[in-house]
């Protein structure tokens, strides 16, 4: 996810601030997406590199509360989301505006592009498009609630095992809670 991130056009024409910004203010959704675009239907479970899968039942005993990931991932099927509208998805992830950004007209420039680049894909794609466009668009909703909700478990988490992995903590802007 970071190699298509940093491959998208335009990426490289912001500032390396902007770049990192970017980079921590979408990875955990782009994680989420790759996560959704992962998940195995027929047997109700998220595939791993390695095939290696998990279902629900798997994460519970691990200690995890991944229901509202699974219910994404499902909805995420239902939808029969393909591989264009994934990438369009991810780029408006990546390309959404943020205070801490300094190119912000840019930002909503290129935002835009991929908005008007997924409306027309959807258009000439799908039966039912305005349904499935507010679909789509309804799942970066869902990415947003998933993050916050992964933040606060985590947040538990490090009460609790008084540690937060590393790269979660800076990607999160938790750096006092890693280690």
């Amino acid at each position: 996810s970071l190699e298509f991130t940093r491959r998208l056009p335009d990426f490289g024409s912001f500032t390396h601030q902007d770049n990192v910004t970017m980079l921590k203010a979408s990875s955990s959704k782009i994680m989420l997406l790759r996560t959704a675009r992962s998940f195995n239907p027929l047997n109700d479970t998220i595939v791993y590199s390695a095939h290696v899968t998990y279902d629900l039942g798997a994460y519970k005993t691990a200690g995890l509360d991944v229901t509202d990931l699974f219910h994404f991932c499902r909805k995420v099927h239902r939808l029969g989301v393909d591989p264009t509208e994934f990438a369009l998805l991810t780029a408006l992830v990546v390309f959404t505006d943020s205070p801490l950004i300094l190119m912000r007209d840019e930002m909503n420039d290129i935002h835009l592009f991929y908005m008007e680049a997924l409306v027309s894909y959807v258009y000439s794609r799908r039966s039912s498009p305005g349904v499935k466009l507010a679909s789509l668009l309804g799942l970066l909703k869902d990415l947003g609630t998933l993050v916050e909700g992964s933040k606060e478990h985590w947040l538990s988490y490090k009460v609790k095992a008084r540690k937060l992995p590393d790269l979660l903590a800076e990607l999160w802007d938790f750096p006092h809670l890693s280690k």
